[in-house]
């Protein structure tokens, strides 16, 4: 615990001034954006760019907070001092939601008592989905990382990741769309969010978990292309009613 609490502390030190400015320019470009557009927050944020924006500015935090001890290689330091990996996956873990999620959140629940902002998305959106939405960032950020031998590599997998995503969402929302002659739409229950998201939590926190202790990028990489198979086939194969449409 003691190792812990010492690299904790270390990573603490090192980026929380980064980090903060980093969510400070965010909330100010919203300010301003507001201050001489009128457009508030939601609508800030609800285009496409801008979402991209925020998988970056949670993301780079998480990224560089993994690449600074890498996991692949054989260069690092750590692996010549008496640190195991399930200690460093502690740390890393506890800064990264410290940092990328618990931060983020307060800054913005910050902003509110001021006006600058409402919430992340849209005025229906909490500051405890925000939380949930920075936190999966993170996770994944944290994943793309830990098989990356450096920032470019990172990139790379962001990217692939965005067009794995996209074509995957497209599949389900031709899938979802309303019927050509009932226009009835699918209904998903509740139980497959909940069971979805768990799942994906899980799925990427023991991936995550087993990078840390055995290094195997192969491995690691394959188990999160399975997790992400895993989680579409939920949303297809999982039995739906429909209902009509609300136009």
């Amino acid at each position: 615990m003691n190792t812990i609490r010492v690299l904790i502390y270390r990573d603490l030190r090192r980026f929380w001034i980064a980090a903060t400015c980093l969510f400070a320019i965010f909330i100010l470009a919203a300010f301003i954006s507001r201050y001489f557009t009128g457009v508030g927050m939601p609508d800030f944020i609800g285009s496409a760019t801008t979402s991209y924006i925020i998988v970056g500015m949670v993301g780079m935090p998480a990224m560089y907070i993994v690449l600074d001890t890498p996991l692949c290689g054989t260069a690092s330091f750590w692996m010549t001092r008496p640190i195991s990996g399930v200690q460093l996956f502690a740390s890393k873990l506890a800064v990264v939601v410290v940092l990328c999620v618990l931060l983020p959140t307060l800054m913005l629940a910050f902003a509110q008592v001021f006006g600058v902002t409402v919430s992340l998305y849209s005025h229906h959106i909490s500051l405890m989905m925000n939380l949930r939405i920075f936190f999966i960032i993170a996770l994944v950020s944290m994943s793309f990382a830990s098989v990356s031998e450096n920032q470019l590599q990172w990139v790379a997998f962001l990217f692939l990741s965005f067009i794995v995503a996209f074509l995957l969402m497209g599949f389900l929302m031709d899938f979802a769309k309303p019927h050509p002659e009932t226009r009835q739409v699918l209904q998903y229950p509740v139980a497959l969010g909940r069971i979805s998201a768990g799942t994906f939590h899980v799925g990427i926190i023991s991936i995550l978990f087993y990078q840390y202790v055995r290094r195997n990028r192969k491995v690691a990489i394959t188990a999160f292309v399975i997790l992400i198979l895993l989680f579409f086939a939920l949303q297809y194969f999982w039995p739906t009613i429909t209902v009509p449409r609300v136009k």
